[in-house]
């Protein structure tokens, strides 16, 4: 007859073995190859990217900036300039950065609708990878740049 003790030793090794067995099953699964490096649709970002989005909507009297940003131009431009340096990125030979504008309407706009990744890459013209890595460095970035400023009581 086994003890608690030894029970439960017995249940975290099969959870432990059960755990590893499936990460090494994983880990035989081969990868697909990429047949692109990026998909023919975000291609077409050199013709009308989000940059150009938003310089339409500034242009617009209508609201429509304040209605997508869900935030007024100043605002904007005020945390832009905050957390520009945290979020920009360095052009490569292989591709042009994403705009720090364009990666801050991103996250603004996820958090502004909660919408899904897919639903954002059609919108920016980016991929799922890129949306999130832009929603998680913008966010990251307004908590270091505002955590002094906003004070959260436990």
């Amino acid at each position: 007859m086994l003890s608690d003790t030894e029970r439960m030793a017995a249940c975290a090794a099969a959870v432990v073995l059960f755990s590893g067995e499936r990460l090494i099953n994983q880990a035989k699964i081969k990868q697909r190859k990429r047949l692109w490096w990026v998909s023919s649709f975000n291609k077409s970002r050199s013709s009308y990217n989000a940059t150009n989005m938003l310089s339409d909507f500034v242009r617009e009297t209508s609201g429509t900036f304040e209605n997508f940003c869900r935030m007024s131009q100043d605002d904007f431009t005020f945390l832009l300039n905050k957390i520009g340096p945290h979020i920009s990125k360095i052009d490569t030979n292989m591709r042009q950065c994403i705009p720090i504008q364009e990666r801050f309407a991103i996250a603004l706009r996820f958090l502004a609708t909660g919408g899904s990744y897919k639903s954002l890459s059609y919108l920016f013209k980016v991929s799922k990878q890129t949306v999130s890595r832009c929603i998680v460095d913008v966010c990251k970035a307004i908590i270091q740049e505002l955590k002094e400023e906003i004070k959260v009581s436990c």
